[in-house]
This record gives C-alpha cells, structure tokens and sequence, in this order.
C-alpha cells in the first residue's frame, strides 16, 4: 500500500505556457488516513514543509520565465 503525500509537476502545454501544480494530501485529511497520533504528526510535518520548500520552487520557476519573457 502507498499513499500519494505530496506532488509537484512542472508541465508545458500546447500553447508554451509553463505551468507548475503543487497537489497532494490535505493536511485536513491526515488524521482520517492515519490512525497513529504519531504517524499523523510526521506525515503532517512532511507535508508542511516540503509544501513550503515546493512554493518556494514554484516561485523561482515563475520568476525566471516572467525575466525571460522580457528579455526576448
């Protein structure tokens, strides 16, 4: 058994259009899919940070084509 936590995707679509989805387990959730208090608590600690961690890409990402799309 697995459980998808977290997912970050960079995508490119027909038209160019860079695209980045951040997704995963609500933090809501946790609790309903993980009995253990203590399992709840790192899984809850994993999806917190690597969300920051994951935003923080996102907009580095998005920086850099917005200055490339002035630049040309």
């Amino acid at each position: 058994m697995e459980a998808t936590l977290l997912t970050f995707k960079i995508v490119l679509d027909v038209k160019g259009n860079l695209v980045s989805d951040l997704g995963g387990l609500p933090i809501k959730d946790v609790d309903k899919v993980f009995k253990n208090t203590e399992d709840a608590y790192i899984i809850k600690k994993i999806i917190n940070e690597g969300t920051l961690k994951l935003q923080g890409i996102h907009k580095y990402l998005e920086d850099e084509v917005t200055a490339i799309q002035y630049v040309d």
